[in-house]
């Protein structure tokens, strides 16, 4: 494909997204993601839709899971982790770990986070 090609390609491409780019600005999306992303080597891809899909006009609510985290910080502790139904059951070891976890995975993903 010659360089003329490609953008022409890219253009036709372009021009086909702008309406559904007017059909969601000034829209809002929320977006639920477990905890598993931010140790996932394609992170920092996902963080750069995310910044793009803001600088279209589309507000975010970002949602993230911290199971993982928290799992992994029981683990540590050698604390079993309790459930019923598929639900946690959170002591006060657990309670501990969650907030410790919650609270790393916002200053994690806080910086990628300071578009608008």
């Amino acid at each position: 494909m010659t360089i003329s090609q490609h953008k022409n390609t890219f253009v036709q491409w372009f021009r086909g997204s702008s309406p559904y780019i007017q059909a969601h600005r000034n829209k809002t999306f929320v977006i639920n993601f477990g905890g598993e992303a931010l140790q996932d080597d394609s992170f920092q891809n996902l963080i750069h839709d995310f910044a793009l899909l803001s600088s279209l006009g589309i507000r975010l609510v970002l949602v993230h899971g911290i199971r993982a985290q928290i799992d992994e910080r029981l683990q540590k502790l050698n604390h079993p982790a309790h459930f019923h139904n598929r639900l946690r059951i959170t002591d006060d070891v657990a309670l501990q770990c969650v907030k410790e976890a919650a609270g790393l995975f916002e200053l994690k993903l806080k910086p990628y986070c300071q578009w608008d």
